[in-house]
């Protein structure tokens, strides 16, 4: 009987994953051709055996690396055969003596693989309809396998559940905003380009750990320091006390955060008062509070700036105004064109301007100078629409704020301003390659691009004129809305921190709260860190912890049994199994930074898709709508919070629900799993081994009794 059978039933039995099948490996060597016996020696030794094969073969076999065998080699053989059947013969006899096979030459199963198989079997039966198509395989921990996973938001921004209360109109029980304490801090922002900080007070639902710090890379984008700084500049929020604040009191923030957020990413924010963690405020003049007084009054005054045909707008030159033709944008005053008025050609008058300063900015490389960037549909149909409008007068009809133009007869002759935006940078978050940095902005480029195309009268100047009679005074200088600028990437960075924070609560883990956000931070994120440095450090501590835990515990396994084991411990399948069990995933950072789906930390804060321009402006010569357009139009009910603000829009015209940034997101089971070693790298950067051994512990990898 030949022993080959055996050999192959055993490595069938050995523990293997979905991703491949173990199989014995047999290779042959051929010895060299023996020497013939001469003449003389064939007459005395006639009855000598003369061999008659041409060469030798040897087989060695080699077994999978949870074997009991790794290597087993047979004796010289005439042929292929024979040498594989002597090889195998070896190779089970030694699996016999070392208790890998029995008596029966019937492979002996671990106890501990026979208890997972039948568990897989278990989880991975279910009941098949008749006729149906089989279902793929779903490899668990592998890179393919996705799932969703939601997003944890820091308990800091966690409102606390609020009560049910009598409403006062129907009487029905129904959950309310009631006074509560919140948490004040005060936050100093200092873009480089500004010569002092800007103060406000950020206020939290809840308190955040005394040592945070929020390390940004502000100080890349000055331009005055040579070589270019990339260090990360910290700002630590500093702690100012509590603060009961009663219904009156939050709506007061609430509106007046959502007007700083329009200033900083021309997007207006609604929120709702039961899910809100995270407010702005005013500082106050002692430096210890709010200032509600300031706060409620310090975006009041929204009155366009045309107060009659006569006024005198040189002195605006150089001041910043809110346009309501390019949906709020802060801009600033860079001339006041006496020519030209909202019935003016602009093209007209830019193609008579064609020496000017606009065509002096070369267009950017990569640039067709045709059709530019507009590649989509949708900006290809802007694009027509540019050339089919003539007049300022025209373009409220396109950007639907008609109904704050006012009459032929009174904006005949009234001046247009020459304005630019405010150049800002949102993304702190990371070092910018200079690469990119040298080169113009996105946003400076398609600018440049546009303004070139108008000067040769080939497009309507959107967003590069404006007249007095959409656009307000802004209260805020350029100089805080830079500092201001750092609050997107400020509030996303804390979040990352907090989050970090609670999984070393958590797991109770000896390392650097930095560490940890570098552990759960995947490389979809786009930031500063990234966990697979960490994970590649783990990967051999896990190898190590584990090696020496089954070397150990099982003083009489052979080789086979141990790397069996160890592979079961630090297999994807079952870190994936540790991590949900710990519920890690909701803690991985993998969202990248988008200007979009900027927010105030926490769940209540979402974006309107558009501003009212009685938002932005408040003009006397608004139309109200006719009996014919009343009938057709509606007003979002999530936009009440937004207290004066006009959200009375035409029916498919503008939307008006508010968009939710998403609570989930795909994940790969292989990310969900590489946290645990990216944790365990950690551990030991910031704790050497006794510090893995411990994180090991927390994790479940190992069990508590070992130290």
């Amino acid at each position: 009987m030949s022993a080959v059978p055996t050999v192959h039933s055993y490595v069938q039995h050995l523990p293997q994953d979905q991703l491949c099948k173990l199989q014995p490996i047999f290779d042959f060597e051929q010895v060299a051709q023996p020497k013939q016996p001469t003449v003389s020696q064939t007459k005395k030794t006639k009855k000598a055996k003369i061999p008659t094969h041409n060469a030798l073969f040897r087989c060695t076999i080699t077994l999978p690396s949870n074997a009991a065998v790794r290597r087993v080699a047979g004796p010289l053989m005439p042929n292929k055969r024979l040498a594989k059947q002597a090889a195998a013969y070896r190779a089970a006899k030694k699996l016999h003596q070392l208790g890998a096979i029995d008596d029966n030459l019937s492979p002996i199963a671990d106890p501990e693989d026979e208890a997972d198989q039948a568990a897989n079997k278990d989880t991975n039966a279910k009941p098949t309809e008749p006729n149906a198509k089989p279902a793929s395989r779903k490899v668990k921990g592998a890179r393919s396998s996705t799932d969703t996973y939601d997003i944890a938001v820091a308990p800091a921004f966690v409102q606390p559940k609020a009560l049910t209360q009598p409403d006062m109109e129907s009487g029905e029980m129904a959950a309310k905003y009631s006074p509560r304490t919140w948490h004040l801090y005060l936050l100093s922002l200092h873009h480089p380009s500004t010569d002092s900080p800007s103060q406000i007070v950020f206020a939290s639902a809840h308190r955040m750990p005394a040592d945070i710090s929020v390390p940004l890379f502000v100080n890349q984008f000055n331009a005055a320091i040579e070589p270019r700084d990339t260090s990360a500049t910290i700002f630590r929020p500093k702690y100012l006390g509590s603060q009961v604040l009663d219904q009156a009191q939050f709506d007061i923030l609430a509106q007046f955060s959502s007007k700083i957020f329009t200033r900083m990413i021309f997007m207006m924010l609604t929120w709702n008062e039961l899910e809100v963690g995270s407010l702005l405020a005013p500082l106050n003049a002692e430096g210890t509070g709010i200032d509600f007084e300031f706060a409620q009054s310090c975006f009041d005054d929204r009155s366009i700036v045309y107060q009659d045909s006569t006024t005198d707008y040189s002195s605006l030159v150089g001041t910043l105004i809110m346009d309501a033709l390019d949906h709020g944008r802060v801009k600033i005053v860079e001339q006041v064109c006496d020519t030209i008025d909202i019935y003016s050609d602009l093209r007209a008058y830019h193609s008579k301007k064609a020496s000017s300063d606009l065509l002096e900015n070369p267009q950017p490389d990569g640039m067709d100078s045709d059709d530019g960037c507009m590649v989509a549909k949708k900006k290809q149909k802007g694009a027509k629409t540019r050339l089919s409008v003539k007049t300022m007068a025209k373009w409220t009809d396109v950007k639907r704020i008609n109904r704050i133009r006012p009459a032929r007869e009174i904006a005949t002759g009234v001046p247009l301003f020459k304005v630019r935006n405010i150049s800002l940078v949102y993304n702190y978050l990371t070092i910018v390659p200079q690469s990119i940095l040298s080169s113009a902005y996105v946003e400076d480029a398609q600018e440049t691009s546009n303004a070139a195309k108008v000067a040769t009268g080939a497009a309507f100047p959107d967003g590069l004129y404006t007249s007095p009679f959409f656009c307000a005074r802004e209260p805020m200088d350029s100089a805080t809305i830079a500092n201001l600028s750092l609050l997107p990437a400020f509030f996303m960075r804390l979040n990352q921190l907090l989050l970090a924070y609670e999984v070393k609560k958590k797991l109770a883990l000896p390392v650097q709260v930095q560490t940890v956000r570098e552990a759960i931070t995947s490389s979809s994120a786009n930031t500063d860190v990234c966990y697979e440095r960490l994970e590649t450090l783990g990967d051999s501590v896990l190898k190590y912890i584990a090696s020496v835990m089954l070397f150990v515990a099982y003083p009489d396994a052979h080789e086979g049994i141990l790397t069996t084991r160890r592979g079961r411990i630090i297999c994807n399948a079952n870190l994936f199994d540790l991590s949900t069990r710990f519920k890690l995933p909701p803690y991985i950072i993998s969202q990248t930074f988008v200007k979009r789906d900027v927010r105030l930390p926490g769940r209540g804060w979402h974006r309107m898709p558009f501003i009212p321009a009685k938002w932005i402006c408040m003009s006397p010569f608004f139309k109200a709508l006719s009996s014919t357009e009343s009938s057709n139009t509606e007003t979002s009910e999530d936009a009440k919070s937004l207290g004066d603000a006009d959200l009375t829009v035409p029916k498919k015209q503008l939307p008006t629900e508010p968009i939710v940034v998403g609570t989930t997101r795909m994940l790969s089971e292989k990310t969900v799993a590489d946290i645990i070693e990216s944790l365990l790298g950690a551990s030991v950067c910031d704790g050497g081994i006794n510090g893995a051994l411990a994180a090991a512990r927390a994790l479940g990898v190992v069990d508590n009794g070992w130290t």
